[in-house]
């Protein structure tokens, strides 16, 4: 072996065999690392979604007059209308309203379709089985309350304070005759407001 080979630390290798760290791996430790990496995605998927709901997505109305709705919401509570869709073979036109923090109303429209009881008051609506109403979170009751009034709502409940501690709330039906109930709670259902916030 030449000398100066040996003092740098080489070896000589067999023109023919290539070194061990450059083989490839072999077909069963190929099988081990697809499974092995199989098995971390599905884990990560499972981690990743449980099922579990994140939040109300959006409440959707079905109404008789599309337009006039759209306008009316988007008036009375500053919404804006986004994604307008519609599926001609089914007569069915809609739009989504959203308030720019995640909220969202799906206004639907379908030729033909039949109103459902009119309440009086929203202690008559839970007479009716169903979704009931819709709540809309403001930050002052009674100027929403008269401005949608003055929109041409129909009053059910005037301002009030609710039984819930800190909170004020009412009630107007839409011009199709729909529950609206509005709330000023300002911390999260289920939760105790702060000193500060009550009255």
């Amino acid at each position: 072996m030449d000398q100066s080979r040996q003092r740098a630390g080489t070896r000589r290798v067999h023109p023919h065999r290539r070194p061990l760290h450059r083989r490839a791996p072999c077909r069963a430790a190929r099988r081990s690392a697809r499974s092995r990496d199989a098995w971390r995605s599905a884990r990560a998927v499972r981690i990743r979604g449980r099922g579990r709901m994140t939040a109300i997505d959006h409440v959707g109305l079905s109404v008789a007059d599309l337009d006039t709705s759209l306008a009316w919401y988007s008036k009375v509570f500053s919404l804006t209308e986004a994604v307008p869709f519609a599926i001609p073979h089914l007569a069915i036109r809609g739009a989504f309203l959203i308030d720019g923090a995640g909220g969202a109303i799906e206004v639907v429209e379908r030729a033909g379709s039949l109103a459902v009881l009119e309440a009086v008051d929203p202690p008559e609506a839970l007479m009716t089985r169903g979704y009931g109403h819709v709540c809309f979170r403001v930050d002052d009751v009674d100027t929403a309350h008269a401005r949608a009034v003055a929109s041409g709502a129909s009053e059910k409940m005037a301002p009030q304070d609710s039984p819930e501690q800190g909170v004020r709330m009412s009630f107007v039906a839409d011009l199709e005759g729909n529950l609206v109930e509005l709330l000023d709670r300002r911390h999260p259902v289920g939760g105790r407001p702060a000193p500060e916030q009550l009255r």
